[in-house]
This record gives C-alpha cells, sequence and structure tokens, in this order.
C-alpha cells in the first residue's frame, strides 16, 4: 500500500474510532495510530508531507486550548491525581478560554495529566498506551512515568476508562483537525 493510502485509512480509522461510545478496545487501539502518524522514527506525516507540483510542504498546526486559571491552579497545588480531559480539545473543553496553536513538538509536549508527583505528556499518553498498555505491545512498564500512568490506571476510572486511554479521545480529535488540510490535499490530488 503506497504511503498516501495508508495515511488516507489511518485517518478514517480515527475518524470510526472516536465516534459516540466507543468501546475501550477501540479508543485503546488510537495510540498505535497516533504513534505510526506522529512518533515513530519514519512519522508517516512526515513522509506524506512533502511538496507536490503546484503544491507547497504544509505547515501542520493544532489547535489545543490555551492554559487555563484552572490548569494552572491544579499545576501550582500539584493534587495526587489531576487530568486535562476533554480540556485540551477547543470544542469539547468544559472551561471557555483561548486556544493556542502549536505544532507537533508543541503537542506531545503538553501537559495532560498529573499523577503522584508526575506530570504527563500528550507524548508520554500515546508511548504508554500503545507500548505498554496493549494498542501495539502489552509490556510491563519500565520508567517513572509509565509506572504512575499504571498506577493511576488502576486507581482511577473517568468515564468508565483508565485516565490516560479516556485521554486519547480528546488527543486523536486534536490531531485529526490538525492533519485535515494535509488529508483533503492528498485526497484531492489523488483523487480520492
Amino acid at each position: 500500500m503506497d504511503r498516501e493510502r495508508l495515511f488516507l485509512g489511518i485517518y478514517r480509522e480515527l475518524e470510526e474510532r472516536i465516534i459516540a461510545e466507543p468501546s475501550e478496545y477501540n479508543v485503546l487501539k488510537i495510540a498505535g495510530l497516533l504513534r505510526q502518524l506522529l512518533l515513530d522514527k519514519h512519522r508517516l506525516v512526515d513522509m506524506v508531507n512533502k511538496p507536490r507540483p503546484k503544491k507547497p510542504r504544509l505547515d501542520i498546526k493544532y489547535e489545543v486550548m490555551d492554559k487555563t486559571p484552572l490548569q494552572q491552579m491544579m499545576e501550582d497545588l500539584k493534587p495526587v491525581f489531576w487530568t486535562m480531559q476533554d480540556g485540551i480539545y477547543p470544542k469539547t473543553a468544559l472551561i471557555a478560554g483561548k486556544t493556542k496553536i502549536v505544532d507537533r513538538d508543541g503537542l506531545l509536549s503538553y501537559k495532560v495529566m498529573s499523577y503522584a508527583g508526575f506530570n504527563v505528556t500528550v507524548k508520554d499518553i500515546i508511548v504508554y498506551e500503545a507500548n505498554f498498555g496493549g494498542a501495539i505491545h502489552a509490556e510491563a512498564p519500565r520508567g517513572a512515568v509509565e509506572k504512575a500512568i499504571h498506577e493511576a490506571a488502576n486507581s482511577v476510572n473517568v468515564g468508565g476508562y483508565p485516565p490516560q486511554t479516556r485521554q486519547l479521545l480528546a488527543i486523536a480529535r486534536v490531531v485529526l483537525d490538525g492533519l485535515r488540510p494535509l488529508k483533503e490535499q492528498i485526497a484531492q490530488l489523488s483523487g480520492r
């Protein structure tokens, strides 16, 4: 399968996996797709986002919620557990506020959870669920952050899911919105 078709297939699969009331398994599998797009050594987004005749390489950006006073308060108080959940995605955030535009590194370093003194980023969630949570592998957590996420998964439930699994829904929505221009360009040029 060529890379453009693979990208379009993964994009569609992400859309399907964030439907209303998805199963925990469907949500978990989002991590593997996000890892393939954004984190693997040969990131699929980079492979398909290339200059084309009459089309430049796209500058992909992601819109996320800017740090709210509540988020700042949680970071300052350092509670045992705190999570952003839908608050990262502007269209589902419970508290209206300013948004900010970030690149891939800004998205991956965005703090979405804290547990037992460990800050957890978007990248940490994707890596944990893909490599330790079972989306691709089901290894035992090794590092301190992975162990904290694992402990949170066994201690806290958010909307019927472990918190890091539930967080994947909002992360996927942010990624889909950010990649939509690339998806549309590839679909238009390939006639798909």
